[in-house]
């Protein structure tokens, strides 16, 4: 009798024994997953802030920023545009330059230039955070685009959130992108 007893003991064990391995795998897949997210944000961010860092080293060393580290110079998001338009800053060691101005420049005369279609959404993005001391020139290329093509331009800003912002806005309202 005691055997049995036993018997139903050691079971009784084995299934909590099992429930709480298969908790504590689900606790650690959770946490892996979790981890991952958080990685895969801070890799997106990286990513930008070493593109910056590998643009303004070969900008400094005078060298020619290729054409994928120029592209990847275009902010997706304000947190990039300030990283960005940090260069400016006193604190920043790009400041005393003409770093932000002239990258940004290369990335419009792409467009308007060298007619690079890979540089166009791009452009129109950079375009969107136009405000300050910035904006003028950031809208005298925007004038630029459209005048290239108004079709295109139209066509282009059709669903794209920043669409939605000035100046994007006011030029696609003032040439009936509809």
């Amino acid at each position: 009798m005691i055997k049995s007893s036993n018997k139903g003991c050691e079971n009784q064990v084995e299934m909590t024994l099992s429930k709480i391995l298969k908790s504590s795998y689900l606790i650690i897949i959770g946490f892996l997953v979790l981890g991952n997210i958080t990685h895969s944000e801070a890799l997106d961010y990286s990513d930008y802030d070493d593109n910056l860092k590998v643009a303004g080293e070969l900008y400094l060393l005078k060298k020619d920023i290729p054409l994928d580290v120029l592209l990847g110079l275009v902010p997706k998001d304000d947190s990039e545009f300030e990283l960005y338009y940090g260069t400016t800053y006193p604190d920043h060691r790009l400041s005393e330059t003409g770093f932000f101005y002239e990258t940004t420049q290369q990335i419009f005369e792409q467009v308007t230039s060298e007619r690079n279609d890979d540089f166009y959404l791009p452009s129109l993005k950079l375009i969107s955070f136009a405000d300050g001391e910035f904006a003028e020139e950031f809208i005298e290329y925007l004038e630029k685009i459209i005048e290239m093509d108004k079709e295109k331009f139209c066509e282009s800003i059709d669903g794209q959130g920043y669409a939605e912002y000035n100046p994007i806005k006011y030029y696609s309202d003032l040439n009936r992108c509809d």
